[in-house]
């Protein structure tokens, strides 16, 4: 392999998935973004007041709390908080592809203020 090849890959970010805690998961885009999605005991969902049980099987609900991270570990506002809870799955999958395509925090921020299912905008 050539020293060329090599820099690439060392140097390309690499997508992965994060379990946490059996309650949710991260999911870390080649963009250097990441989405947190927890729907658990002690977050902003249907579960929240929940008495957390551990590690199970299954752990669901009709809502989940979700966070975007930018590539530093730093949480990015989401308007009035750095997360936003009672987010319902369809809401969920529209902003994986947000985040998915995103270059910046404030390309974030536009498209998600213009996503559908939201109250307020998010910025």
């Amino acid at each position: 392999m050539d020293i060329s090849r090599i820099c690439l890959l060392k140097n390309k970010k690499m997508s992965k998935f994060t379990i946490t805690l059996g309650k949710g998961f991260r999911i870390k885009f080649n963009n250097g973004f990441t989405l947190s999605v927890q729907w658990g005991s002690g977050n902003y969902c249907e579960n929240q007041n929940k008495e957390w049980m551990g590690k199970v099987e299954f752990w669901e609900s009709s809502d989940a709390e979700i966070a975007v991270i930018d590539e530093t570990g730093a949480f990015i506002s989401l308007g009035e908080d750095t997360v936003k809870g009672w987010v319902t799955a369809d809401e969920v999958a529209e902003v994986i592809g947000i985040v998915q395509s995103s270059s910046t925090k404030e390309e974030i921020k536009e498209k998600m203020s213009k996503s559908k299912g939201y109250d307020k905008p998010w910025n």
